[in-house]
């Protein structure tokens, strides 16, 4: 199914460092995705457990890191994102322990910035796409296959 996702449904373990008991509760929930989103455009996101040390990381210190370690940092995913809120209403109903879990740390923010939890496209099955005569508001096109750049196209 092609377009942009209204819908998603989670179909198989998603990614993350949560315990997998409590990313597998989320196979089978269905959510509306926080914007419109084709699932193609990778975003950063952010662990979930919270940080073990406080302050900056050197340059040798990153390094050093294992790789699983590493993507914590530099991590981009390429999918749909739900708000926190939502998704937790949702899952409170299917698995109210792994809602429980998710509480206790600390989610849903209110940052704007990390009010949503992102899953991959792999992870996820579109279940309904916003009709073609949808109100999703300006569409811009940005093209970087021949700029290298997400330069807007005018």
């Amino acid at each position: 199914m092609g377009g942009i996702a209204r819908t998603i449904e989670v179909v198989s373990l998603p990614h993350g460092d949560a315990p997998a008991w409590v990313r597998g509760a989320w196979i089978g929930c269905r959510f509306p995705t926080a914007r419109a989103e084709c699932g193609h455009v990778p975003e950063y996101v952010y662990s979930v457990l919270p940080a073990t040390r406080k302050g900056l990381i050197s340059a040798a210190e990153y390094l050093a890191l294992p790789e699983s370690e590493r993507a914590k940092f530099t991590q981009k995913v390429a999918g749909f994102s739900v708000l926190q809120d939502v998704a937790l209403q949702v899952l409170e109903k299917r698995r109210p322990d792994a809602a429980a879990w998710w509480r206790r740390q600390g989610f849903p923010k209110t940052d704007p910035d990390r009010n949503c939890f992102r899953f991959k496209r792999e992870e996820v099955m579109v279940v309904d796409v916003h009709s073609h005569d949808a109100k999703l508001g300006p569409l811009y096109i940005a093209d970087d296959m021949e700029t290298g750049t997400m330069r807007l196209m005018c």
